[in-house]
């Protein structure tokens, strides 16, 4: 069910991405990338983190106990855009899926 919710959440993503509505892009990107947190802490306590997606992303963004590649995506996606409108993610999509992949081999392992 997880699965199909991201999968859900990145077609919606690139649907987005295609009519050029960054916003959505980075929303559903995080939506996705949120998910897959969500399974990886409730299965793996140690990752549970208190409060929204964003919350979530910044705190696996924070973490020694990730390779610093998957740090780096969640800290893009939980970023705010700046006073340009523009977001340190440039291909949110990219950066949810890193995060996505991560969980899916920690869930593997477990």
């Amino acid at each position: 069910m997880w699965k199909e919710s991201i999968r859900v959440e990145i077609q919606r993503a690139r649907e987005a991405e295609r009519v050029g509505n960054e916003g959505r892009v980075r929303v559903s990107a995080r939506r996705a990338a949120g998910i897959a947190l969500e399974e990886l802490a409730r299965h793996l306590p140690s990752y549970a983190t208190e409060g929204s997606m964003i919350d979530q992303l910044a705190s696996i963004g924070n973490s020694d106990a990730v390779p610093e590649s998957i740090r780096a995506a969640a800290n893009r996606l939980a970023a705010r855009v700046n006073k340009d409108f523009t977001s340190p993610s440039t291909n949110p999509i990219d950066d949810a899926m890193i995060v996505i992949e991560f969980v899916g081999q920690m869930l593997d392992s477990a």
